[in-house]
């Protein structure tokens, strides 16, 4: 969804290619706002994400920002034409990949009828670092590598360390309270994104 929030972006996207199709994947935002969270406070990039997720969201902050999605879709609908547009839902990819695929391989005009053998297989797991000693040590240092723009290797040093370092065996979790508030911090959008989807003839899961 990176791309979408910018209009400048999505046009120059469409003069390169005016046929170009595009694919989106939506979450249940406060799941993804979670996930995001956690990994973001538990690993070695770098943040100033608050400490407390509702307080991180409530002051609309990027991790709020990037879950609202009715703002992209306008813009979307707005510069390219709606055939070439597909919308899949995480649950979906989860609980029904080989469908899921299948649409894809439809909305791509290729060989719809191929299996892949691993589409129920996990292939990446968000984890959380098992030394929190290290991550607070590293964290500094890891601060100024990002200033000087030395993202990708930031980036690299991490997945290698969750790789080969156990992972925490206590992660930080988020109780229903939490998610049902997150909830409620994106009603607003989560509404308009539903009216959005309901004109394309979608219904939105957590809606």
């Amino acid at each position: 969804m990176y791309y979408t929030y910018d209009k400048e972006t999505l046009q120059n996207i469409k003069a390169y290619n005016s046929d170009i199709k595009i694919i989106l994947c939506l979450r249940d935002p406060a799941d993804a706002a979670i996930s995001n969270h956690s990994y973001v406070k538990n690993s070695l990039r770098a943040s100033d994400f608050d400490d407390d997720i509702l307080r991180e969201v409530s002051k609309g902050s990027y991790l709020h920002t990037k879950y609202c999605y009715s703002a992209p879709l306008e813009l979307i609908d707005s510069i390219f034409n709606a055939a070439n547009v597909h919308i899949v839902f995480f649950n979906d990819i989860k609980g029904r990949p080989a469908e899921v695929l299948h649409s894809l391989y439809n909305f791509l005009g290729v060989n719809a009828s191929f299996e892949a053998s691993d589409s129920g297989q996990k292939v990446y797991a968000t984890a959380q670092l098992g030394s929190t000693k290290l991550t607070k040590v590293a964290k500094p240092f890891v601060s100024t590598l990002r200033r000087v723009g030395a993202h990708s290797l930031v980036d690299s040093m991490h997945n290698t360390l969750i790789r080969r370092l156990p992972a925490a065996k206590n992660q930080q979790t988020y109780d229903e309270k939490t998610r049902n508030e997150l909830r409620r911090l994106y009603a607003e959008d989560t509404a308009r994104t539903a009216a959005l989807l309901e004109e394309q003839g979608l219904q939105l899961p957590w809606a």
